[in-house]
């Protein structure tokens, strides 16, 4: 009976966590505020443009993820920074900025617009000619 209750309690022990659940559950992603873009106003074809995007997190565990690009039109990008915040572990409650690059590339010429996404009802709009 001994070893039938020590082998139910290891069981428990062995399978009831999963770490890899709990791993998930810390981690959530929202969208970053933009603060500041540093664009040049021009560009070449099948050049990288890189624009300086500085971005805001709403805790010491936010860091970029990602960017999420919607297309409006063939000439026209939506522009969202993601942020990743994994908030398992203490978090100072600063807001901080931090710099990431965006980088386009077109083998098209014209002028391109983008909207990239100050917070939920502001957008802070950049146009670059690409020649």
């Amino acid at each position: 009976m001994k070893n039938y209750f020590l082998a139910i309690i290891l069981a428990i022990l062995l399978f009831g966590c999963d770490k890899k659940d709990e791993e998930d559950t810390c981690i959530t992603y929202r969208e970053a505020s933009i603060a500041n873009i540093d664009a040049p106003k021009a560009g070449g074809v099948n050049e990288d443009i890189i624009f300086k995007i500085a971005y805001r997190v709403i805790n010491g565990c936010g860091f970029f993820d990602s960017f999420k690009e919607v297309d409006i039109d063939n000439r026209t990008k939506e522009v969202t920074v993601i942020a990743k915040y994994e908030e398992c572990m203490m978090c100072t409650q600063a807001i901080e900025t931090f710099e990431v690059d965006y980088v386009f590339n077109s083998n098209v010429a014209g002028d391109y617009q983008f909207k990239f996404k100050k917070n939920d009802n502001e957008f802070i709009d950049v146009t670059i000619k690409i020649e």
